[in-house]
Formats: structure tokens, sequence, C-alpha cells
């Protein structure tokens, strides 16, 4: 982890023990996706005698106690909640703390001490259905936006590119410039559909869902982080937690009702990279109208405790770029998916081979303790 703040972070370490100096002990603390809310969180942990972060994921647990100290404790809230026991905690980072409004939440922080110093960080005030944070947190702290960010080449360009209406793979096909790419579809099989398409045109794809074990999942990340895989498909586990600067494209085929869910997804490809500049941006290819409605990722907002999350200046918003001509981009049939041969698995790339072993019926994955209760844990808010 860093150990030279940038100046945002330092005012945000800064205002969050003001606020615990008066008596504010409970901070939000919202930084944009890609803008270092661990390693603000790992400042302020730095002093405490009894430092502990809390997460809701075994892969973010995983990639938190790798960026803080080690003598921060990491905990799950289902971790918390079934020990039912009350935490001894001085000072608490509160990870992705947008959730916290859900009932698990809410009762693994009445496990806290009275006087303990909570710093919540998300992007996102506002849980994925629209519901604020409300009085959950006494403070709010808000130091950099997305145009400072991007001026101070934090964060990426981005540009969007309206598909609405195609299919994802024949998006991705038509506009994607083969860069390295994440693919958001509503449902597991019509991610796997989208996969087997690309697969078919030469693509190197996977499929990230709750079935595929940790182990798995890990595999495919770094396969893809090393260049070895082209793109990710996932209905929602790649909106949280996946951090690879490599992602240049964001297919985005769900909807996205509410803005926090579609800031946390467009987002995941503006984090800096040598191969994304003004001249190449990173891309949005927007398959539901979701920045029509929610504005471009990358657009300055307002938050609240109260009301969430606002549009800066919608007057000034840009449209999106125009897309290519919808002839240009021939929706694919499914009948150019080739069976794959043995021969062909044998001589596939070992990510593939990984994932081609993970069961793919409800009662093959049923098998899996694990897959059935991440499976279930994904479910809760």
């Amino acid at each position: 982890m860093r150990s030279e703040l940038r100046p945002y972070q330092t005012a945000a370490v800064q205002q969050t023990r003001a606020h615990w100096a008066a008596g504010r002990l409970r901070v939000c603390v919202v930084l944009p996706t890609g803008a270092g809310k661990t390693v603000v969180a790992g400042a302020l942990l730095s002093g405490a005698r009894r430092p502990l972060a809390i997460v809701h994921t075994d892969t973010l647990r995983s990639q938190t106690r790798a960026r803080l100290s080690p003598h921060v404790r990491v905990e799950t809230v289902q971790g918390l909640l079934c020990r039912r026991a009350a935490v001894d905690a001085d000072v608490v980072f509160w990870d992705e703390c947008h959730h916290a409004v859900s009932e698990q939440w809410r009762r693994a922080m009445a496990l806290l001490p009275r006087d303990v110093r909570v710093v919540g960080c998300t992007a996102t005030p506002e849980r994925a259905d629209g519901t604020p944070l409300g009085d959950l947190f006494q403070a709010l702290v808000c130091t950099a936006s997305y145009s400072t960010l991007l001026a101070g080449g934090w964060l990426a360009p981005a540009r969007v590119v309206p598909t609405v209406g195609m299919d994802p793979a024949a998006a991705y096909l038509a506009a994607g410039q083969g860069r390295p790419c994440i693919l958001f579809a509503p449902t597991i099989a019509e991610c796997r559909t989208a996969v087997d398409v690309l697969r078919a045109r030469g693509v190197r794809a996977a499929c990230l869902d709750s079935t595929v074990p940790d182990g798995v999942r890990a595999a495919l990340v770094a396969a893809y982080d090393a260049g070895g895989l082209d793109l990710l498909a996932s209905p929602m586990a790649l909106a949280e937690g996946f951090d690879s600067p490599r992602a240049a494209v964001c297919v985005l085929a769900r909807t996205c009702v509410h803005s926090g869910t579609y800031l946390q997804v467009a987002n995941r490809v503006t984090r800096p990279h040598a191969t994304k500049t003004a001249v190449a941006p990173a891309l949005l290819l927007d398959c539901t109208g979701a920045a029509e409605r929610h504005g471009h990722p990358t657009e300055d907002r307002t938050y609240s405790l109260k009301g969430g999350i606002g549009r800066a200046r919608p007057a000034a918003t840009p449209r999106p770029a125009s897309a290519a001509p919808r002839s240009a981009a021939t929706p694919v049939p499914r009948s150019a998916v080739r069976p794959v041969t043995p021969a062909a698995r044998r001589a596939a790339p070992l990510a593939d081979r990984i994932l081609a072993a993970v069961p793919r019926t409800p009662r093959a994955a049923g098998r899996t303790i694990g897959a059935v209760l991440r499976a279930w844990w994904l479910r809760v808010a």
C-alpha cells in the first residue's frame, strides 16, 4: 500500500478525524471507484490499538488483508454474525458501507462497542435499491470529485458508446476494438451464452458467477490480469472487489435502476492504465440506455446521507458519442457457436479448462457446499 497520501486522501483522513474529535463517531467517506478507499482506511487505522476491518465477501477479505497492515484484523459480516459476540475494537473500517442499511449489516453494527470510531467507505452512498444510508452514519466526507480525479490523472477518461438493444456479444464484437473487457448481463445463462458466442469468434472469454469456487475465480482473474483472457462475464460478481487496471471496455447489458449500481459497474474500467488515454479512452458499451438515464459514469455527483446520490450538473452533461451504424453490428446467431471437441478442450488455455470443470447445473453445483453458501450470501443486499 502507498505510504504517501494524495491530497484528497489526506483531506479525507483529516476531516474524518475532526468528526471523531467532535463526537461524530460514525463517518461515511465517499470516494469514487479507484480513488483509494483502502489507502484512506489504512491511514485511519494506523494509530488504533485494536483495529478492525469488516467486509462482506471472502474475496474482499483476502484483498483487504493484502492491502492493510498485518496488525489489522479483517472479518466478514457473516463471520461476526455467526459468532454473535461483542466485537473488541477501537477503530473500525467498514468497506462497501452502502450495504449497511440491510438487516444483516444493522445486526452486525449492533455488535460494535458504543464508543468505537467507525469509518465506512463507499463510492456510492446508497444501496442497490436506492435506499440512502440515513441515520446509520453521523457525518459524510466527500473530498474528491470525478473531475478532480480525472484532472490529476487518478482516473482514466471514458467514452459512452450507445449499443441499446444489441446483443452483448455483438456489441463487443462491433465496438469493443478487441480490448480487455468485462461484461455484465442480467443472468448467469445470458453471461454463458455471450461467452460461448465470443469464444466461437476467437475471443478468450470466461464466465464468473456464484457457482465458481473462490480458487477458480482467483485463477481466472489472475489469468485476465496477466493477459491470458480477453473478457470476463458476470451478472454482478465483478461489480465490487474487481480492481484490474487492464480492463478497458465495459459491456453493460443489465438494467441499472438506480445510479449506485450503475456507477459501481461502469467505473470498473476507469482505473488508470497506459492503454487508456484521451485518444483511446475506456469504453462503456451501453446496451440498456443506462447512461441516458444516469449520466456519464465520470460525471460529478452530489451525495447525501438522506438523499443518496444526485447529479451535480445534469444540464451540462454531453450526450454520449454516436454509436457505430447498427448495420455494422449484425447479431451473432447461436448457430455460430461450434461445439467444443475433446481435442479442442485439451488444447484450450488453462483458465478455460479450469472454468469448464465448474458444475453448470444447479444440481451439480449443489454438491459443493461452498458454492451454495456463496450463492446465498450474494443475494443478500
